[in-house]
């Protein structure tokens, strides 16, 4: 059986930050923890650079479109 591994985005969060504001807004903290969709926007490192903590070189987001499953 073929399993393919594919990578179609990838996110960074900065723990501490994602935690603090979590339990600002009263979310339980634990193994199935909901993230809400504008913190997953904002840690955005690919396709979409909206995370500016980390900025993807060209060689790098090459890389990783190897892994895309169109």
């Amino acid at each position: 059986m073929l399993r393919p591994f594919c990578i179609e985005s990838v996110y960074l969060f900065q723990s501490e930050d994602l935690l603090a504001a979590l339990e600002a807004t009263g979310v339980k903290v634990g193994v199935a923890t909901s993230v809400r969709v504008a913190q997953w926007n904002a840690a955005e490192i690919y396709p979409s650079a909206t995370n500016p903590a980390l900025i993807l070189t060209d060689r790098q987001r090459a890389q990783l479109a190897m892994f895309r499953s169109d």
